[in-house]
């Protein structure tokens, strides 16, 4: 299920060490929680420590659920999840014009990878 992502919405995703999932799947919203249209657009994820800001994913293209309802999804790779720690994410739109939306454009999606047990 799509959980709404607007400009300054705060959201925390959880996996496990090495886990592939779950896909982070979001709605991706303007400041009036009116989905974005997508239509024609690329949608890019990067997401960093928030410890030492390594990068460990950049810009790395999503897959687009539904452009008219702002639809999409990040699906991880064990390589993205194999560091335990706690990491800010984002959504880059790109869209056909160049024109470039950064969403959530207040602060950033918390990523977290907890140890296996």
């Amino acid at each position: 299920m799509a959980t709404a992502l607007g400009p300054s919405t705060t959201l925390v995703h959880y996996l496990k060490r090495n886990d592939s999932l779950p896909d982070l799947e979001v709605t991706l919203q303007d400041s009036s929680g009116t989905a974005l249209s997508l239509t024609g657009a690329v949608v890019k994820f990067s997401m960093k420590n928030n410890v030492d800001d390594t990068i460990k994913i950049d810009k790395t293209a999503c897959t687009l659920i539904s452009g008219v309802t702002g639809g999409v999804k990040y699906n991880f790779t064990s390589e993205n999840t194999n560091v335990a720690g706690t990491y800010q994410a984002e959504f880059q739109i790109e869209y056909a014009n160049s024109d470039v939306l950064t969403v959530p454009t207040q602060g950033a999606v918390s990523v977290v990878i907890l140890e296996d047990v």
